[in-house]
């Protein structure tokens, strides 16, 4: 190079390159673990946010309310392994009884956006009208690929959720 050009020589360039290659082939690992974390705990938010809304417009409203899985956003799907695309927040239409969906005006919230991996022990979670619960129920959060959940929601005889990411306090960690 003449004195005063500036720029790189082709030895420069590629030692840059392989540096940055190898920076990007170290990140990459990480980046996909980060978005997989995030997505999970997206999911484990929403959930627990529309079972906080469902018992909140339970003792509200007085009659129960109840999630279930939907694949449409206008109907319960029959297999619990829909709640992965998305999810019914609806009212019943009397306060004992059929607890089914019946009409679309009962529907109070639609949860098109599912989140990969949401697998629940239950077909539906209904809250009473004294905010509680029949049973206990959970749901899980799970990876694609892995064997053991990533985080566990659990909802208790009262209606209150929590999260867990500690498989020993998991009802089943199982995917």
């Amino acid at each position: 190079m003449k004195k005063g050009e500036r720029g790189l020589t082709l030895l420069e360039l590629l030692i840059a390159l392989a540096v940055v290659g190898l920076l990007m082939g170290i990140a990459t690992p990480a980046v996909d673990r980060w978005v997989q974390e995030t997505r999970a705990t997206t999911g484990t938010n929403m959930m627990i946010g529309s079972l906080q809304f469902a018992r909140s417009e339970s003792l509200r409203v007085g009659v129960p309310v109840s999630l279930c899985p939907s694949r449409d956003g206008r109907h319960c799907a029959a297999d619990q392994q829909a709640w992965s695309e998305g999810w019914l927040i609806y009212r019943h239409q009397q306060s004992h009884g059929n607890n089914r969906l019946s009409h679309p005006d009962q529907i109070l919230r639609v949860q098109s956006a599912g989140v990969p991996g949401l697998r629940a022990n239950r077909q539906r979670f209904t809250m009473r009208t004294d905010g509680r619960r029949s049973t206990n129920g959970s749901i899980l959060v799970c990876r694609e690929g892995e064997a053991l959940a990533a985080r566990a929601i659990i909802i208790n005889v009262n209606g209150r959720a929590r999260s867990t990411r500690d498989p020993q306090r998991m009802p089943s960690p199982e995917c």
